[in-house]
C-alpha cells in the first residue's frame, strides 16, 4: 500500500509538464525553376521543389538549394518563438515546488513558432 499511492501521485505527474507544447510547423521551399533538391542543415531532411517540410525543432538552419546545371544556394532561416495561451486565463496552482493547472492549460499553452522567410524562395542562376 505504501508503495501504490507514490506510484499514483507519479503515474497522475507524468502527463504534466511545466513546459508547453511545441506545436509541428510546416514550411514551404520554392525554386525557380523547380526541381532543387533543399537539404535542410540541422536535420538532412530534404525534398525536392516546390515541397513542404514539418518542423518540431525551434532552432534556426540553413536551407541548400541545388540543381544540376544551376550554381547552388544557401539561404539561412531564422526562428521566432513565443508561448501563448489561447482563449484567455487557464487557473493555476503553486503548493511549494509543485504547479498545479486547470485542466484547459495541457491545451491551449504552446509554443508558437514561425520562419523567417516563410516560404523560402529562391531564383537559381545557370552555372558557368
Amino acid at each position: 500500500m505504501k508503495i501504490i499511492f507514490p506510484l499514483a501521485c507519479l503515474s497522475v505527474l507524468a502527463g504534466c509538464t511545466p513546459y508547453p507544447k511545441i506545436e509541428p510547423k510546416s514550411l514551404r521551399f520554392l525554386s525557380e525553376p523547380e526541381g532543387a533538391v533543399v537539404t535542410i542543415s540541422t536535420t538532412g531532411a530534404s525534398c525536392v521543389t516546390p515541397c513542404a517540410l514539418q518542423f518540431t525543432s525551434i532552432q534556426s538552419f540553413t536551407a541548400n538549394f541545388a540543381k544540376p546545371g544551376f550554381a547552388s544556394q544557401s539561404v539561412l532561416v531564422a526562428s521566432a518563438t513565443s508561448t501563448s495561451i489561447v482563449d484567455g486565463f487557464t487557473p493555476s496552482i503553486s503548493i511549494g515546488p509543485v504547479q498545479i493547472s486547470g485542466p484547459d492549460n495541457y491545451d491551449r499553452g504552446r509554443f508558437q513558432h514561425s520562419f523567417i522567410p516563410d516560404p523560402v524562395s529562391v531564383r537559381l542562376n545557370p552555372a558557368q
